[in-house]
This record gives structure tokens, C-alpha cells and sequence, in this order.
């Protein structure tokens, strides 16, 4: 193994294992992952603005078996539960009961009905982004390398809280640039 493959073995373990936010109790990763265009746009009219399968499939393959948690006009756009993966959906509406979901009414209960897991994966859309990036250990990005226009963004990265720690190219066909943010020690 090689300096850099060590150092990025030590980030990645640093990252996802010594970060714990300490304003919180509870003891998972919690993971932002997003798709959006250089602007910061993720959706347009509660869409994603594109189709780009090489995306979705390491969306696919990153929240595959763990716990997935969105708001409800994402968990709308989507139309259904993820397989494969506990949905945990955020709605104000007390009446809202999506098939094979948990609902919660707030960010914070909705957190701690997965205390237990490993790692939760918090998937949208604006608001719960904007809610949870201040609980948040890492983020996950996939930068698109289109514009595209959008009614939604992704919140700005807060740089004295989290810094870029990989940067990798990807896609043979509409290419994306994947982008991890590890929350720093003093945060």
C-alpha cells in the first residue's frame, strides 16, 4: 500500500469513525448525499432535473442496506419506499403514512429512531439538507458537469466545519465528479 492509498485509508476512517458531532448523543454517522449541477441545483418543480444511471447507481450502491431519511416531497417525488433500505420520512402532516415508511414530525425524532444504526443517509430534499448539515458527519457529492435549471439547492458547505477530502472523476457517459466532505475536529 502506497503513501497516498494510506492516507486515504486513515482520512476515511478518521472521517467516518472519530467525527461524531458533539452537540448530539447519538452514536451513527449521519451522511448527506446529494446529486446536483456546479450551481448547487438538485430539483426543479420537486424532479430531478436529469437521468443519469451511473449516478443513481452509486446512490444505489452507497444507501443499499442502511437508513435512508427524507422529507416527504422527496419520499413524493421518488413514489415509493427504497428497497433494500429502512425510509424514515419527515412530515409536519399527522395524516401522511407512506407504505413501508417510519414518519416522524421533526428532523430530531426521526434521528433517534435509528440510533441503533450504523450509518444514516439523509437524502433530501432542501429543507432536511438545510436541517441536518449541522448534525452531519460527512457529505457525499456528486457534482453533475451540465447545468441544469432548478427551483432547489443544495445549502453551501460552511468551510470551517467541513473540509474536501476526496475528489474522484466518474462516468463514461454524462460524466460527475464525486466529492466527500469529512466534518472537521473542531466543529
Amino acid at each position: 500500500m502506497d503513501k497516498i492509498q494510506k492516507n486515504q485509508q486513515f482520512h476515511r476512517f478518521f472521517c467516518v469513525f472519530s467525527l461524531k458531532s458533539p452537540s448530539q448523543a447519538l452514536a451513527m454517522e449521519i451522511i448527506l448525499i446529494a446529486a446536483m449541477d456546479p450551481n448547487g441545483i438538485i430539483g426543479h418543480k420537486n424532479q430531478i432535473p436529469w437521468h443519469i444511471p451511473e449516478e443513481m447507481q452509486h446512490f444505489k450502491e452507497t444507501t443499499m442496506g442502511h437508513t435512508v431519511l427524507m422529507g416527504r416531497r422527496t419520499f413524493e417525488s421518488i413514489g415509493k419506499a427504497l428497497p433494500g433500505r429502512k425510509n424514515i420520512v419527515l412530515s409536519t402532516d399527522h395524516d401522511f403514512a407512506p407504505p413501508h415508511c417510519q414518519v416522524f414530525h421533526t428532523l430530531e425524532a426521526g434521528l433517534s429512531s435509528c440510533s441503533n444504526q450504523e450509518k444514516v443517509f439523509v437524502i433530501g430534499g432542501k429543507i432536511v439538507y438545510q436541517q441536518a448539515i449541522a448534525l452531519a458527519n460527512t457529505i457525499l457529492l456528486s457534482v453533475l458537469h451540465r447545468e441544469y435549471a432548478g427551483d432547489s439547492s443544495f445549502p453551501d458547505i460552511p468551510p470551517d466545519r467541513f473540509r474536501l477530502t476526496t475528489v474522484k472523476e466518474c462516468g463514461t457517459g454524462q460524466q460527475f465528479t464525486l466529492k466527500t466532505y469529512c466534518a472537521t475536529s473542531t466543529a
